[in-house]
């Protein structure tokens, strides 16, 4: 499965995150983008029990080189995170700590 349609499992490159926000729909992931990112080029993996452990990876590189300081964000759903109702998790990828960049 994509991303889009559910969390997959599988290899690719550990995606430092621009910024993390978890609100009622799920966790919204900012990363950065040449122009081509799209929310199928990723992954989650879950790791473990409580905490269940999410490490988001990149698993299809952006050749696009169009300058978008704040990147592009997309948000995954509890359900497509197979995460239940009150269950802990923690998001395992490093933050970017060259620049501070919010949300928007």
């Amino acid at each position: 499965y994509a991303l889009a349609q559910g969390v997959s499992e599988g290899a690719g490159q550990v995606e430092e995150l621009l910024g993390l926000k978890i609100d009622a729909d799920g966790l919204t992931f900012q990363v950065r983008t040449g122009g081509c990112t799209r929310p199928e080029n990723f992954r989650v993996q879950r790791f473990g029990k409580a905490p269940v452990r999410l490490l988001l990876t990149r698993t299809v590189g952006d050749p696009c080189e169009v300058f978008i300081p704040y990147g592009t964000t997309f948000t995954v759903s509890y359900t497509q995170l197979r995460l239940a109702d009150r269950e802990t998790f923690v998001v395992v990828n490093p933050i970017a700590t060259a620049r501070v960049v919010n949300l928007p």
